[in-house]
This record gives C-alpha cells, structure tokens and sequence, in this order.
C-alpha cells in the first residue's frame, strides 16, 4: 500500500496510524468506497511530454501524437526525491541537504561521507542511512 502511495499522506507513520483491524474487516466488495478506489486508479496517471494528452497506464506511445513513452519505475523516482521526505529531524535534513540533497544521494553515499558533516557521527550517520532504506523500501 505505501509503495504504491494507495493513502492519502506521503508520511508513512502518518498512515500507519490510521490503520485499525475494524478498518479492515470494514472495507470489503460492499463497501461503496471501493469503486471509488478501483475508479482512480483505472484514472490517467501521466499526460504525455510532447502533447499534454492523458495516457493510459503502460503506454508505450501517445494515443495522440505517436510520442514514445519512456517508462520510469517507482524506485527511480524515489531516488530522486528529495530528503525532505525522510523519517529523520528537520535540523538533520537541514545538516544534510547541501552536500546529499536527494534520497538517492544519501542511498549511494558512504556513512563515512555522511560523518564529514558537522554533528553527524556513528549514530546519526546510521539513522539517516536507515530512514533513506526505508523511504525506498516503502
């Protein structure tokens, strides 16, 4: 569910804690929300680069123009994404943006790189390490 981003927050903890077994049980084949749901996600995800037309999802070309759609997968956007979405204290965010501004970075970097910043030693590097797996992991 976090990895296909099926909540309403990008904060996992935040999702988490809305969880209850009666939501569960709840939520079945008669629940009127579930046709909702199934109708966004059969929705247009991307609009094409070239023409702004909405493409059907796994497209390979625009229905419009011809463009050739370049697929990107979740993983590689997640790497992208800047720290900001990490489970860690905005003063780290703030000590770590300049030199590993996105997940990605962080993901590829050393600890000992992460332990040159200032404040940063074996416990924080080993924290902000395991908040960017996590991020990635969903």
């Amino acid at each position: 569910m976090a990895t296909e981003k099926a909540f309403d927050t990008s904060k996992t903890a935040d999702a988490i804690s809305r969880l209850s077994v009666t939501d569960y049980r709840e939520f079945s084949s008669s629940d009127s929300q579930i046709q909702t749901y199934l109708s966004s996600l059969l929705l247009p995800s991307e609009t094409c680069s070239i023409c702004s037309a909405p493409l059907p999802q796994n497209a390979k070309f625009c229905s419009e123009c011809g463009n050739k759609i370049i697929a990107t997968s979740i993983v590689s956007t997640l790497l992208e994404e800047s720290i900001d979405g990490l489970s860690v204290s905005d003063r780290l965010k703030d000590r770590v943006r300049p030199k590993f501004p996105t997940v990605g970075s962080i993901v590829q970097a050393k600890r000992n790189e992460l332990m040159k910043i200032p404040y940063i030693k074996d416990v924080r590097s080993r924290i902000i390490k395991n908040a960017a797996d996590e991020f990635i992991s969903g």
